[in-house]
């Protein structure tokens, strides 16, 4: 239950961070303003400046026809002279009224048939007056606009989504009434459904899945609980088979040694039979100590080899063949073809040459007691080296292992061979001696054609 709150827990939403969608919006509008009423307001500056020149030019030529009509009939044209008009002049008659230096604008006009020169003096026309105005009505315009639209932003979209934000922080903290606010437009008000259709399901599945973890947890307890009990079963098993082989293996032995003993003890015997008998007896007493010492190298297997050779290399093609070599020197190896496939630039195995000699030693021996039951006695070692690890393997043309002894085969006292022809501590102490060294044994099951043992060690660094 815990693992699911903290799960759920940090799908909380965090604080948003940026921009907010009031601003976002508004300053989009205040763009598209700015883009929209700027040059409106000046190009209506420019035709109202434009239109208030050309009426300002009717009126002065009109006030200029006008002065020139007076000059006509007025016995006195100084008169004529105003603020507006200040120097007249009768082409036709070379007649002038007015100071020559005067300021304005030359109209040329004409009364009654005859040209006029008329220097008016209007003011002219500021843009800046005009384009005012324009700009004031633009930007009280736009500042109506932006305070209507965020109030409809703000009523319409922001709050109903503020209030949607806050119903979801509640679901996501674990709140379980599942009542979204209903506000705002139609789409918020949809998107409002959406969302706690969405938080129904969310709380429908938390639920699910704590149920899912609870029994799960309760599996994994009763999962842990039969793995313990296979383990001691296993255990329980292998101390059994361990002591019934070790029973079988000491026991017939000892059984002979003591019949021998009574028969000794019962003084009908002669010299030499008394001697027989002790010869058999050393040789049961050696069979014991045989399996005592397989024993003990198995459970103890860094005491098969001298402590100064633990850190020692052995090169692979040398002790290959000195179990080649060793191994022919059994009567069952007579017939056996042997056959090695070893690169000459092998490096150095980070194993002693004792303790390697000993593991491909029991290999091949094997491989010669199941070689030649189906064609020719065959038995092949090669070596392969790739990423540090050489992998030796040791391959007979028997009939193989049979399927219900290679779960077992490495287990002490697991032998498929016939009574009294073996201990069947050979592959267990093989074992012992591969893992001391970091490596690995095992038996290909996949191969048929025969029996084939792999054997993977680390190379010497």
């Amino acid at each position: 239950m815990e693992e699911t709150r903290v799960a759920f827990e940090s799908l909380r939403p965090r604080e948003p961070k940026g921009t907010g969608l009031r601003a976002l919006i508004l300053g989009t509008v205040v763009g598209l303003l700015l883009l929209a009423f700027l040059p409106l307001a000046f190009a209506v500056a420019s035709v109202t400046s434009a239109r208030e020149h050309k009426n300002r030019e009717e009126a002065a030529r009109l006030v200029a026809e006008t002065a020139a009509v007076g000059f006509l009939y007025a016995s006195d044209p100084s008169k004529l002279i105003t603020g507006s008009v200040t120097r007249i002049c009768s082409l036709a008659d070379n007649m002038c009224a007015g100071d020559p230096a005067a300021e304005g604008r030359d109209l040329h006009v004409s009364a009654s048939g005859r040209p006029f020169t008329v220097r008016t003096r209007l003011p002219g026309v500021d843009p800046r007056s005009i384009a005012a105005p324009a700009l004031l009505y633009s930007g009280l315009f736009a500042l109506m606009l932006l305070t209507l639209l965020y109030i409809a932003i703000t009523r319409l979209i922001v709050h109903p989504l503020d209030h949607l934000v806050r119903f979801a922080d509640r679901i996501a903290s674990g709140a379980r009434r599942i009542v979204a606010p209903r506000m705002g437009s139609r789409e918020t008000i949809g998107l409002a459904d959406s969302i706690e259709k969405m938080a129904k399901t969310l709380v429908r599945d938390e639920d699910a899945l704590r149920d899912k973890i609870t029994e799960l947890r309760r599996t994994t307890e009763s999962l842990t609980s039969a793995q313990e009990q296979v383990v001691r079963s296993e255990r329980l098993a292998s101390v059994g088979r361990l002591a019934a082989g070790l029973a079988h293996e000491v026991g017939n032995p000892l059984t002979a040694l003591i019949g021998m003993q009574d028969l000794m003890l019962d003084g009908d015997l002669d010299d030499k039979e008394r001697r027989d008998f002790l010869t058999r007896m050393r040789g049961e007493t050696n069979r014991i100590h045989a399996v005592l010492r397989d024993l003990l190298d198995f459970a103890r297997p860094e005491a098969s080899s001298a402590p100064d050779s633990k850190h020692e290399g052995s090169s692979v093609r040398a002790v290959a063949e000195q179990v080649v070599a060793l191994a022919k020197m059994q009567r069952t190896s007579k017939l056996v073809h042997f056959v090695i496939t070893i690169e000459a630039d092998n490096p150095l195995v980070a194993m002693s040459s004792h303790r390697l000699t000993q593991v491909l030693l029991n290999l091949v021996l094997n491989a010669i007691d199941g070689a030649g039951q189906v064609g020719e006695p065959r038995v092949e070692i090669s070596a392969t080296w790739a990423d540090d690890r050489v992998t030796f393997v040791v391959v007979d043309n028997g009939t193989g292992v049979a399927k219900e002894m290679q779960r077992t085969l490495f287990e002490p006292f697991a032998s498929s061979k016939p009574t009294g022809s073996g201990t069947g501590l050979g592959l267990a102490v093989c074992r012992g001696l591969v893992e001391a060294a970091f490596g690995t044994i095992e038996l290909d099951g996949a191969y048929t054609a025969g029996a084939r043992f792999v054997v993977v060690l680390p190379v010497v660094q």
